[in-house]
């Protein structure tokens, strides 16, 4: 569908993730994403990332990492477009309380996008830097409890984030993504995710947007090197 200001699309992402526990304070933890129009079919967009994080105290946790982002194209009508790479070191602040069945978190997270410039008809060996900051306050809350331990079994998820951007760009604002979700923890190991997403974004027309609307899937590891 297509406003003046407005185009609406339809994708899935789909999240592979991997976490590490080194210590009680230390963590590792690798992604892996594809991102495909109309759920299936032409890519979007793909990345990797990998973080380490360190904790700073019971509900507070430092960490820093690296993201590489590849593009076919904004839109199925130019598919053919050149692909756009992206080089993302961010910083983050998380922050993490349990109350009950719920659990209240806010993530703070400072990106450094490094965008391959494009023209129509290529692409050159020049980035652009502009830096993004994004906010993320996030509800979490158990609806089934595991019978054993007392762990959750089955949450609910909902989280708000908001994204404003900064260095060549004419706009500060860069998209919100609304997001809702379930969790289903099987095992300490294996977590598995699935969930809506809306994204709304500023196009880089700076006055236009996209409205995209996103069924997300993942699937999550965790290991413990520590006791």
């Amino acid at each position: 569908m297509h406003t003046n200001k407005i185009t609406t699309q339809w994708l899935g992402w789909y999240h592979l993730e991997g976490v590490l526990d080194i210590s009680p304070k230390w963590q590792t933890v690798l992604e892996l994403e594809d991102r495909r129009f109309q759920y299936v079919s032409n890519e979007h967009q793909y990345f990797s990332r990998f973080q380490l994080t360190y904790k700073l105290n019971k509900v507070l946790s430092a960490g820093a990492g690296f993201a590489y982002f590849g593009q076919e194209a904004d839109s199925l009508r130019s598919f053919d477009d050149p692909l756009g790479t992206e080089l993302r070191p961010h910083q983050q602040l998380s922050f993490e309380k349990e109350n009950n069945r719920h659990t209240w978190l806010f993530r703070l997270r400072l990106e450094e996008r490094f965008l391959r410039d494009i023209t129509a008809v290529e692409i050159d060996n020049t980035y652009s830097l502009t830096f993004r900051l994004r906010l993320r306050p996030e509800w979490q809350f158990t609806l089934i409890k595991q019978k054993k331990d007392d762990a959750s079994l089955v949450d609910f998820t909902l989280y708000d984030e908001f994204m404003i951007q900064a260095g060549n760009e004419a706009n500060l604002f860069n998209q919100n993504r609304l997001y809702g979700g379930f969790i289903y923890s099987p095992s300490k190991s294996v977590t598995v995710e699935a969930g809506y997403l809306n994204a709304f974004q500023l196009r880089d027309s700076g006055d236009a947007y996209w409205s995209r609307h996103i069924i997300r899937l993942g699937l999550i590891f965790q290991w413990q090197l520590h006791p």
